[in-house]
């Protein structure tokens, strides 16, 4: 699936039925995604993003990417803003992790993953 926002193209691969996502990790897998493409429009001047959620490993994965102006990798303290602090701090409520990829020119990507739920 495919959506447009007017300054940013965000192509979206769900590879997981919802049903298979506990009722806890819905909320928080949104917020991330709002607040990664949030900052996407907003810094990075991206054209592109890409969101994926799939599950693989006993686990649930989510990735955004875009193919923003990105940041050195090595001043992600100096990036680590409300917003990206908040992300982590919702994924590690629910015993998640987050990771931030980023490389000056080369865009960003957070990724995230979750536990499975029996």
């Amino acid at each position: 699936m495919q959506t447009k926002c007017p300054s940013l193209d965000v192509d979206i691969a769900f590879d997981i039925d919802e049903s298979q996502i506990h009722e806890a990790y819905k909320s928080v897998i949104y917020r991330i995604v709002q607040e990664s493409l949030n900052n996407a429009v907003k810094y990075s001047q991206a054209t592109t993003a890409k969101v994926t959620l799939s599950d693989h490993n006993d686990a649930i994965h989510l990735s955004i990417t875009d193919n923003g102006i990105g940041f050195d990798q090595t001043t992600i303290q100096e990036k680590l803003g409300l917003g990206l602090m908040s992300m982590s701090e919702r994924a590690e409520s629910v015993r998640g992790k987050m990771e931030i990829e980023a490389a000056i020119d080369q865009g960003v990507e957070i990724r995230a993953s979750f536990p499975m739920v029996q």
